[in-house]
């Protein structure tokens, strides 16, 4: 069975961090990420793969949302959200609804 890796929300802080430390030593055959931008510098191997989402609608991405292994790493500051509003859908609704 292929291992597959998915991480959502790739480009903060922690997903950043995940993503660089899987990128060193990927255990898994396949690393699936689902960001809201681009991420630049992913090995060329086939292996990593990426997908810009828009997460006001991940519904539309449900069928992409498949892996042995999901790691959830979409989250903010309040500072950096700039509301109290937004900083409650990104860190509450978007990975419930995920």
């Amino acid at each position: 069975m292929e291992k597959t890796l998915m991480i959502i929300g790739a480009t903060g802080m922690t997903g950043s961090t995940l993503t660089n430390l899987i990128k060193k030593n990927n255990p898994y055959d396949q690393v699936v990420i689902l960001a809201r931008r681009a991420i630049e510098n992913l090995p060329e191997t086939g292996q990593f793969v990426q997908h810009i989402v828009d997460f006001n609608r991940i519904e539309e991405y449900r069928d992409m949302i498949r892996a042995t292994t999901l790691v959830s790493a979409l989250g903010t500051t309040a500072k950096k959200a700039g509301s109290k509003e937004k900083f409650i859908t990104v860190d509450y609704e978007y990975p419930a609804r995920t």
